[in-house]
């Protein structure tokens, strides 16, 4: 048997072509430059050597999502062979009652949970090692959850409702509203959440009501989005790991939830955004729309990040992944006095 000393760690693999240089000056020639006719695909960026990704890499890593999109964004990162297993979790938490940041936050935390619990005995695939759970939701100026359109006319007026929310004259936003003691339904067109939050909006007298809710003291920030033409964009994270040891409840979650502002293009006109709709790239989406594909001609600018509107913020998700593989992996098994006295109820 070889001693520690004599074990070499194996060279890493040579790519069989050069990265791409920073100077192309000082690009190595290529060989029979006038025998080459057709150009050469660019060549990929090597992946990402970072610990959390190197290890989850090396283990079961799931994406508990169907989603497309979400599964390229994490391939971006250097997770291309992420595996799928969409949680069957049915997302009916009740949104009258929840702030989007709460329905969001738990439906994720929901779906990590369904599918940990599914997969941890499994006898073909053994124990994840990993799971990754995200839950989008668009909110509209009155605040609304909007969910993925169910017909044409709806996709249509869900979009109109986008560009238009929060103008004077507008339909819906401002529709039905009750107008508190010394206020007017118009003070709200230039107000934003977070000037009421801070005390501006006291100027409101006793609020401004609408469907049950009360704009003013104790308003939740996600009751009403302020300004014309801007909504909201949530995506919740969350992120599991089994642990070796019998500790309750067994594994490390971590979550966080990330909000973006998007605002439409209030010149869009109703023939393009019909034209959009008849494309069907938004039917399955929440909002009507995806931006990263043709939805970003609707968009004039977001406050935010872009992959958090796609369905995926990486840099929170990359800061999750690090936080519960190094719990998982930094733990103590439980010893057997630890054993009994978890029994009797001393830890």
């Amino acid at each position: 048997m070889s001693s520690p000393k004599e074990l070499k760690t194996p060279p890493k693999p040579t790519p069989s072509d050069p990265p791409p240089a920073y100077d192309p000056t000082l690009a190595p020639p290529q060989q029979n430059p006038e025998k080459r006719s057709l150009p050469t695909r660019p060549r990929a960026p090597f992946p990402l050597e970072l610990p959390a990704l190197k290890a989850a890499r090396s283990r079961r890593t799931i994406l508990a999502s169907a989603s497309p999109r979400r599964k390229q964004l994490l391939a971006q990162i250097g997770l291309p062979g992420v595996e799928v297993v969409p949680s069957n979790y049915p997302e009916n938490l009740p949104k009258h009652s929840l702030s989007p940041f709460e329905y969001v936050l738990q439906t994720a935390t929901a779906k990590a949970l369904e599918v940990y619990r599914s997969e941890i005995d499994n006898p073909a695939k053994g124990d994840p090692d990993l799971i990754i759970a995200a839950d989008t939701a668009v909110v509209g100026y009155a605040g609304q959850i909007l969910e993925k359109p169910r017909s044409e006319a709806e996709h249509l007026d869900m979009l109109r409702t986008l560009r238009d929310g929060g103008t004077v004259g507008a339909a819906g936003p401002l529709e039905g509203l009750e107008e508190g003691r010394g206020a007017k339904k118009t003070d709200l067109v230039n107000l934003d959440v977070d000037d009421i939050m801070s005390g501006v909006g006291s100027g409101l007298g006793e609020g401004i009501r609408g469907e049950g809710r009360v704009l003013g003291a104790g308003a939740k920030p996600t009751t009403l989005k302020m300004r014309a033409g801007w909504h909201k964009v949530y995506t919740a994270v969350a992120v599991l790991a089994p642990l070796t040891s019998a500790r309750d409840p067994g594994y490390a979650l971590e979550t966080h939830v990330e909000e973006t502002s998007v605002k439409f293009d209030a010149d869009i006109t109703d023939e393009l955004l019909l034209a959009y709709v008849r494309t069907r790239e938004g039917a399955d989406k929440a909002g009507g729309y995806g931006i990263q594909g043709m939805g970003a001609l609707l968009v004039e600018r977001i406050e935010g990040t872009h992959d958090n509107v796609v369905g995926l913020p990486l840099r929170p998700t990359l800061r999750l992944m690090e936080k519960v593989i190094r719990q998982a992996d930094e733990e103590d098994p439980v010893s057997e006095d630890d054993e009994v006295d978890l029994l009797d109820g001393e830890v």
